[in-house]
């Protein structure tokens, strides 16, 4: 699966809340901290009944913007956005 990518991540919470992330990073097995200028996290519902929303990355925060982690299946963490 390494090599492959844009990825949007959409999550919908047992309380049926729905939020997500974006980057466009491609996948890898090659472990450690991103750069990303174009990540995000979004909201569309939440319990604070703030509207849908789209949280750019914060521009000093690009250099760890994704983590990519292999452990036999491949994932990447949102981290440094804000």
């Amino acid at each position: 699966v390494t090599k492959k990518g844009p990825t949007m991540t959409i999550i919908q919470s047992a309380k049926k809340f729905i939020f997500g992330g974006y980057t466009s990073v491609p996948w890898s097995s090659d472990c450690g901290p991103k750069k990303d200028t174009q990540a995000f996290l979004f909201t569309l519902t939440n319990p604070h009944n703030i509207p849908p929303t789209k949280y750019p990355i914060n521009p000093a925060k690009t250099l760890n913007a994704v983590y990519h982690f292999y452990a036999g299946l491949i994932g990447y963490f949102v981290g440094g956005i804000l």
